[in-house]
């Protein structure tokens, strides 16, 4: 049994069992990679992270073991992964994805160059977060995305808050939570 698998039967909240098997106190199988920590993500949570994504993105075979262990987990992963189109034909360039930590600092100059990337990228339908976020974070490599993964909400919530992306975004109440959809406004001619 693995700790995500314990979480579940004992009701214990999961920082509570890390803290126990750090402290050696558990006995516990290793961890058994990212299918675990998706599995038990999904229980409570109806959307994947960014990071989930990108590895879902890195590694499709994982969508087959997800359907192995629930259809409903499989239809999820494909649907969010078919959300956001074709990341490898309009991901980020690295001018852009350079400017992510600086953007989260707050710095205006960074911000809008991610945010003139993004209004030359943006379809006109509306978009998720998600979207954005992987496009920016898909062409780093694993420790890139690691330092910049951390960063990535930070540095786009300052690019919307820049004036001239306020026509870009906008948030919707989507259930009980509200989502933050990027597009393309159409111009009037």
């Amino acid at each position: 049994m693995n700790i995500y698998e314990l979480g579940k039967k004992s009701g214990l909240p999961l920082k509570t069992l890390r803290m126990l098997d750090k402290l050696g106190a558990l006995k516990v199988e290793a961890d058994t990679g990212p299918l675990s920590a998706m599995i038990f993500h999904m229980k409570g949570n109806m959307f994947f992270t960014t990071g989930m994504l990108l590895q879902l993105l890195d590694n499709p075979a994982l969508v087959g073991e997800l359907a192995y262990v629930s259809p409903r987990y499989e239809r999820r992963a494909r649907a969010q992964i078919d959300e956001l189109g074709d990341v490898a034909a309009s991901h980020a360039p690295k001018s852009v994805t350079a400017e992510i930590a600086q953007a989260a600092k707050g710095d205006d100059d960074a911000a809008l160059v991610i945010a003139q990337w993004l209004m030359a990228a943006l379809p006109s339908d509306p978009v998720p977060h998600h979207w954005a976020a992987i496009r920016l974070l898909a062409p780093l490599n694993e420790f890139l995305r690691e330092q910049n993964g951390r960063l990535i909400s930070l540095a786009l919530l300052n690019v919307r808050k820049l004036p001239e992306f306020a026509p870009y975004w906008r948030s919707e109440k989507v259930g009980t939570r509200n989502q933050v959809k990027y597009f393309r406004p159409e111009l009037d001619l």
